[in-house]
C-alpha cells in the first residue's frame, strides 16, 4: 500500500468482528458552522454520519471527511457525540458485519478524491457507503426525511441503550461464536 493511501486509511482501525448480525441503521445529521456559510438563513449545510447499532449494541460509526482538500474515511466503534443540534433519522435494519462496514468504510469511491463543501461532500461519502452496503440503504438514506427525526425521547432512549461495546473482550466473545 501506498505511503499516500495508507495515510487516508489512519482513521480506520482494525475491525475483528467477522459475525453477520442485524444491525439498524441511522443518520446522524448536524449543522455545519461555516463561516462562509453562516450568512445564509436559508439554506443549511449538515455533516452526515452513517451509524449502525448491532443486536448485541455494538455501534459503528462511518463518515468522509475533508483533509487538506482531500476526502479521508473516519471508522468509529461508538456513537457519534449527542451534540447540541444532532438530528438523528432511522433508517432500516440489515444483516452486516462491522468488518464489512470497516471495508465499505475503507473503499468508498471518494477516499483520496478532492472534497468540495457544496458539490463533492460528506454527503455523498455517506451515500456512496450507503450504496455500498446495499441498495436498500442507499434508498432509505436517499429518502431519509420521510421516515422523520428521531424524537427527543427516543434519540435519549438511543444513546442509553447501546454502548460502544466494542472492547476486545466483546469482540473476542463475538467473534468467537460459531456462526448460526
Amino acid at each position: 500500500m501506498s505511503t499516500e493511501c495508507s495515510d487516508f486509511l489512519k482513521h480506520v482501525p482494525a475491525e475483528y468482528d467477522l459475525k453477520v448480525r442485524e444491525a439498524q441503521f441511522y443518520l446522524y445529521t448536524r449543522p455545519i458552522k461555516d463561516l462562509v456559510l453562516s450568512h445564509s438563513n436559508d439554506k443549511e449545510m449538515h455533516h452526515w454520519i452513517l451509524v449502525a447499532i448491532f443486536e448485541d449494541k455494538s455501534v459503528r460509526a462511518l463518515e468522509g471527511f475533508n483533509d487538506d482538500g482531500k476526502f479521508i474515511p473516519v471508522f468509529l466503534k461508538e456513537k457519534p457525540l449527542n451534540e447540541r443540534d444532532l438530528k438523528v433519522f432511522e433508517l432500516l435494519p440489515i444483516k452486516t458485519s462491522p468488518d464489512e462496514l470497516q471495508r465499505v468504510a475503507k473503499s468508498n469511491e471518494l477516499n483520496g478524491k478532492d472534497y468540495d463543501m457544496i458539490n463533492n461532500n460528506c454527503q455523498n461519502w455517506v451515500k456512496a457507503a450507503a450504496k455500498a452496503v446495499s441498495l436498500d440503504l442507499a434508498e432509505a438514506v436517499e429518502n431519509h426525511k420521510t421516515a422523520g427525526e428521531l424524537p427527543p425521547h427516543k434519540l435519549a432512549a438511543l444513546y442509553l441503550s447501546a454502548g460502544t461495546n466494542s472492547s476486545k473482550d466483546l469482540c473476542s466473545k463475538t467473534c468467537s461464536e460459531p456462526s448460526a
